[in-house]
């Protein structure tokens, strides 16, 4: 089996899938689509949503939809969905899990480094110039 590199992005409107192929990085479709959109919903017939579904559930639905839920990281905000209280980090599991999907490269390991806010004194000074 030859190792391949699979890059993710999580990102808070839409979340894509990216293999080096050829030494380029390509994206990986989803159907038609080359991104999914992060969002998660929970249908009224019992079914979990992930992508342009939930999207479009959305604007009949948007009580029973999460979208943008990468602004809620680090909180401790819970999202009922489902009849069920899920944290940011599950919900985004939902998103990521998708993502993961759309891979046809087996996945033996998946690495998503997450940069560590700067110190509070450092985002004071941020923009400020030293001049």
């Amino acid at each position: 089996m030859t190792s391949k590199i699979v890059g993710i992005d999580l990102g808070t409107t839409n979340s894509g899938v990216a293999i080096v192929r050829d030494g380029a990085p390509q994206m990986l479709p989803n159907g038609e689509e080359r991104i999914i959109p992060s969002v998660v919903g929970y249908s009224p017939a019992g079914q979990w949503l992930v992508g342009t579904p939930a999207r479009n559930q959305y604007i009949f639905a948007p009580e029973d939809t999460v979208r943008s839920i990468k602004r809620e990281m680090g909180t401790d905000v819970r999202m009922q969905l489902g009849g069920q209280q899920f944290s940011p980090p599950e919900i985004s599991a939902f998103i990521l899990r998708e993502a993961l999907a759309m891979s046809t490269v087996p996945l033996i390991m998946a690495a998503m480094p997450v940069p560590e806010p700067p110190p509070v004194t450092e985002m004071r000074t941020r923009g400020r110039s030293s001049m």
